[in-house]
């Protein structure tokens, strides 16, 4: 057992050390991969899918992830969450991409429509470009911002912020009491106001993040999942576990007997690799995306032990705290393809890197892997393969459980799953819907025009630190809001069309008001600040990272 032991933390160390493409480990940042996700969604929400130029309904749950954008339809709005602590609101026809993300700081890019920031961070700081101009937001703030065709209006919430317009010269400094407007060629003093129906929905939200904030499972998780916490409390325990030689404290979900993880929901290609979306499934995509699916007790039951803070000791521990895009081994055959929950030890093989024990493959008929490698690999899930990417819930398409003493002449496993194995997709495009839902209207060619050149500043974007953002703005010169410029209100454009509309040339395109019900902003504070104080009084009752014990 201990040469198995060593063996192991060896390989991976070795793996991890010069499996990483350059190309790779350039466009992720040469890190672990942080990674948020949708939380909320109301009317119509689409993802941009850049390997097909296409568009697809998203669904709560749905990755968002540096590059990824997004278009609300006129009755659309929706929420994230990002492991730095920050979230991110947005209204309708908005249009929203992610450009960076790291510990310290979030760029984002906001090219129409309205959204909410809140940077829940001690340290980190949030950075949104736009059309006229970008927000640079300190640490604990949050602000409104509405861009439309002609200008774009930043309220301030709590804090402080930085206004730097398009010429990039100089920076109007924004705090409470004084919101900005500005066009391409003008900066002057907003009227202080929010959206009526844009804060009501808001208020929404607030008052059930209120009910969530005293989470008890803040305890067990690293602070970047602190705004996923109530999902383990609602929907399980944690239960002190005999599990690799010592007490563990590890969380069980509430489902009925003979429930498997990674079985209600779909798989989902992103960035070459297959994303576990949950379907009906609160703690999903909590548990899917990080730490470990383990089977232990008597009779055997699959807990979930969270991941560590930092960088675990041994292969006995769970991964360090990483996004995956799902944690599973592969195996497949003529007809079938199956998955099963990796053990701690075990390595994640990809196509890109995504975390620690991560190994990355560039050519899969040179990985040579064993089905006796996987401790779980007879509990394995098998549908058809026709199936793989056509249903939303594989209890409905499996077939009969994996026989384990017939495994390894049945199967075969796969470090990746790719076309040369999966070939009975009628249409390849499928492994790119979140949900089975059509969508009719798509936005305008022009809109993807913005998220591409985005994508080519997202390369440049990855290494960026937040002191490097802070020096460039403190070297601009302080500039005062002119009082005697008027700028337009932001009007913004509903883009979206039929399909055989996308690309044919549109002069102009149906337009309304950001702001039609203005409200003080004054409200929206107290009840940011009400919030804050509650959450500071629901700190966990360990130190951050202590973990379970």
């Amino acid at each position: 057992m201990g040469q198995k032991k060593y063996f192991w933390l060896f390989a991976v160390l070795i793996t991890s050390l010069t499996a990483v493409s350059p190309s790779m480990a350039a466009r992720r940042g040469g890190g672990p991969v942080l990674v948020g996700h949708v939380t909320h969604v109301e009317g119509e929400l689409l993802y941009y899918v850049p390997a097909d130029n296409d568009w697809v309904a998203a669904t709560a749950d749905v990755p968002f992830g540096r590059e990824d954008a997004f278009y609300s339809g006129d009755n659309g709005k929706a929420a994230f969450v990002l492991p730095n602590r920050t979230r991110v609101r947005i209204g309708p026809m908005t249009q929203i991409q992610l450009i960076g993300i790291n510990e310290e700081l979030t760029q984002v890019d906001i090219a129409s429509g309205m959204a909410r920031f809140f940077d829940d961070s001690n340290h980190g700081i949030v950075k949104v470009t736009t059309p006229f101009g970008y927000v640079v937001a300190d640490p604990g703030s949050s602000f409104d911002i509405y861009v439309g065709d002609q200008s774009t209006e930043v309220i301030p919430i709590i804090g402080r912020m930085y206004f730097v317009g398009n010429d990039g010269t100089t920076r109007y400094d924004i705090r409470e009491g004084l919101s900005i407007i500005a066009s391409a060629g003008a900066v002057s003093q907003g009227d202080n106001m929010v959206d009526g129906e844009w804060d009501a929905w808001n208020r929404h939200l607030d008052d059930a993040r209120a009910r969530r904030i005293h989470a008890r499972s803040t305890e067990y998780l690293p602070a970047g999942l602190y705004d996923e916490a109530y999902v383990l409390d609602d929907y399980g325990r944690w239960d002190d576990v005999y599990y690799n030689g010592r007490e563990r404290r590890l969380w069980r979900p509430n489902v009925d007997p003979g429930w498997e993880p990674f079985t209600y929901g779909r798989w989902t290609s992103y960035y070459g690799d297959y994303a576990w979306i949950p379907a009906n499934e609160p703690f999903g995509y909590l548990t899917g995306h990080y730490g470990n699916w383990v089977r232990v007790g008597e009779p055997a039951g699959w807990y979930w032990l969270p991941p560590e803070d930092v960088a675990p000791a041994g292969p006995d521990y769970g991964v360090a705290f990483s996004w995956y895009p799902g944690r599973v081994g592969w195996l497949y055959n003529d007809t079938s393809v199956g998955w099963f929950p990796l053990a701690p030890s075990e390595p994640y093989y990809a196509h890109d890197y995504w975390g620690p024990r991560t190994v990355v493959v560039q050519d899969p008929t040179r990985v040579h892997i064993s089905i006796n490698d996987f401790r779980y690999a007879p509990l394995a899930v098998a549908v058809p393969q026709s199936s793989l990417f056509t249903v939303r819930d594989y209890r409905e398409a499996r077939i009969r459980r994996v026989d384990p003493n017939t495994l390894a002449s049945n199967f075969r496993p796969a470090p990746v799953i790719d076309t040369r194995i999966i070939r009975n997709v009628s249409q390849p495009s499928l492994q790119y819907n979140f949900t089975p839902t059509p969508v009719e209207r798509v936005p305008h060619s022009v809109v993807a025009q913005r998220i591409q050149q985005n994508q080519r500043l997202a390369s440049q974007a990855a290494n960026i630190r937040a002191a490097a953002v802070e020096r460039q703005v403190a070297r601009l010169r302080p500039a005062q809001v002119a009082q005697n410029v008027q700028v337009p209100p932001p009007r913004v454009s509903d883009r979206l069309v039929s399909r055989n509309e996308a690309a044919r040339p549109v002069t102009t395109f149906p337009q309304r008001e950001l702001k039609r019900q203005s409200v003080p902003v004054q409200a929206v504070q107290q009840r940011e600040q009400e919030l804050r104080q509650r959450a500071a009084q629901a700190q966990p009752a360990v130190p951050p990272g202590a973990g379970p014990q």
